[in-house]
């Protein structure tokens, strides 16, 4: 897959190309107008990267070229401008019709920047939205759990459910290779959805009839939330189950309320009055004023694992979460860290305030039959003398 970055900066320019390469693109630089357009009708790129304050002219005029050009691939937009300029311009290009899968301020952050082209190319690749739907038919869907503790006394505050699909030629699949064909689906996203919820529900009964009572964790899809009467199917169902609301929490992620805050607004507004926690997963990783997530009734911040993974060779990382801790303390907004895998990093993190842990220093995903098992064990083991010892 060819990428087209249109940069001023050389050094940008190589930094992009280096991220591309990473991710297994095949990059091209322009640092002029007329580069960028020969380099463009040459060769339509997969994926283009487009600054916004460019020497010879400027990014609305290279997206009012890529609208008349019909331009239908994947559009990153950067700036170092300015946070509105940056959004208005990303606004700007929707309304074109162009596909905006990111808009980065600069300078980039690399770890971003790589989840973006790894998020596009596992995109193309993905299998179609059909096979999904006959995959849920044949029951080649399942659902692991990772445990989320509590950093004061190792208690177990949730069981994340993480979608995978047992394809039979492909082998073990993680969401990022197929949802974004059921995304373009929606009768097969809602399908998906349905059955998420549905065995995450059924998978809790089966822990409760076993004495084990322990909330749980699913992810939800952003485009799940265009549906206005999904907060009423959700609250039903819990009931139907006599699963206290407080007890299921849907996991977003902060680029998929961005594509429409003001239904997502909406939405998310009643799952919360319906008493049903709402947590915006990789935290760190949009493009989010503060603004704008203050005006969202979150009750939970997930810390994106790249921060957690840069902490121990990255000062910058450190002070970032640390600032995060902060402000979720101001807000009143419970904190979990992701991707904690070792008792350094669990000891940095608790220091600094963080209320919860996941990862795998406390457990890998594993399969539902072994969550009764696992949770009988780590109870055994996890009093609050012995968690002092191996987190510090």
């Amino acid at each position: 897959m060819r990428v087209l970055i249109r940069d001023d900066d050389a050094a940008v320019g190589r930094l992009v190309c280096r991220i591309a390469v990473a991710a297994g693109f095949e990059p091209a630089t322009t640092l002029s107008g007329a580069e960028f357009r020969s380099q463009f009708q040459a060769e339509l790129p997969d994926v283009i990267v487009l600054d916004l304050r460019i020497g010879d002219t400027d990014g609305v005029e290279e997206l009012r070229f890529l609208n008349s050009k019909a331009y239908p691939n994947a559009l990153i937009l950067a700036s170092g401008f300015d946070h509105r300029v940056l959004s208005t311009a990303e606004t700007l290009a929707q309304s074109l019709g162009l596909t905006v899968v990111a808009a980065l301020p600069k300078p980039f952050h690399p770890a971003a920047l790589q989840h973006v082209f790894e998020r596009v190319k596992a995109e193309a690749d993905s299998p179609a939205a059909e096979q999904l739907h006959e995959a849920i038919a044949k029951n080649q869907l399942v659902l692991e759990y990772q445990p989320i503790v509590t950093r004061r006394d190792g208690a177990v505050r949730a069981l994340e459910a993480l979608l995978r699909w047992n394809h039979p030629k492909q082998g073990r699949l993680l969401p990022d290779r197929f949802m974004p064909s059921a995304e373009r689906t929606p009768k097969v996203l809602d399908a998906v959805t349905d059955w998420v919820v549905t065995t995450a529900i059924e998978q809790y009964k089966e822990l409760r009839h076993s004495a084990l009572v322990t909330p749980m964790s699913v992810n939800v899809s952003g485009k799940s939330l265009n549906a206005i009467d999904f907060p009423d199917r959700l609250s039903a169902r819990l009931g139907e189950a006599q699963i206290p609301s407080g007890h299921f929490c849907l996991e977003i992620t902060e680029s998929a309320v961005a594509r429409d805050p003001v239904r997502t607004m909406e939405i998310l507004s009643r799952l919360r009055l319906k008493g049903i926690d709402l947590a915006i997963d990789d935290f760190g990783t949009g493009h989010w004023s503060l603004t704008r997530f203050r005006q969202l009734p979150f009750s939970i911040i997930k810390i994106a694992h790249s921060f957690i993974r840069d902490m121990k060779k990255s000062g910058d990382a450190m002070k970032t979460i640390e600032a995060y801790l902060e402000l979720a303390k101001e807000w009143e907004i419970e904190t979990i860290a992701e991707g904690v895998d070792t008792e350094e990093a669990a000891a940095r993190l608790i220091a600094s305030g963080v209320a919860a842990l996941q990862g795998p220093l406390i457990s890998a995903p594993m399969p539902a039959r072994q969550v009764a098992v696992w949770l009988r064990q780590w109870s055994a083991r996890s009093s609050p003398a012995q968690l002092r010892t191996s987190f510090g």
